[in-house]
């Protein structure tokens, strides 16, 4: 976890503490890959029942939260961050279920590309937009 231990540390106590449940955390991303840059922010995965409740999030964090059942549901369907998730993801903290999701056939599909073609057209045409308007900087952030 590194530098963004001790901050990760204080939100799985502030989830623990406005849930009733038990919730697994995963940090993906850039920084559970090592290849974070000055501008990366914190990407967690956040996996609890229905009623899962999000309290103030860091600023420098981002969260991706699901219940079990919807994070199987786009799994199952090639869903691109799902399926990194399962491959890339360290985790921080789990009851029993992320365990049980990696074992699982599902973890074995692979994201498919096709469900990334309209979003790809979209953050080109928006890439393009911004070049228009000469602001490269958010122009290159879009592609990547």
């Amino acid at each position: 976890m590194g530098p963004h231990g001790s901050s990760i540390q204080a939100f799985a106590a502030d989830l623990a503490e406005v849930n009733k449940h038990l919730v697994a955390i995963v940090l993906i991303g850039s920084v559970a890959r090592s290849a974070e840059t000055p501008k990366s922010d914190v990407d967690l995965l956040v996996i609890g029942q229905e009623d899962l409740v999000i309290p103030r999030v860091p600023e420098n964090f981002h969260v991706h939260a699901s219940s079990q059942s919807q994070f199987m549901q786009k799994l199952e369907s090639g869903d691109d961050l799902a399926a990194w998730c399962v491959r890339y993801g360290i985790t921080i903290q789990d009851p029993g279920f992320w365990i049980e999701i990696l074992s699982g056939p599902e973890a074995k599909t692979w994201p498919r590309w096709q469900n990334k073609i309209l979003h790809a057209t979209r953050r080109l045409m928006l890439a393009t937009a911004l070049l228009e308007t000469e602001d490269v900087e958010a122009a290159a952030e879009e592609t990547l």
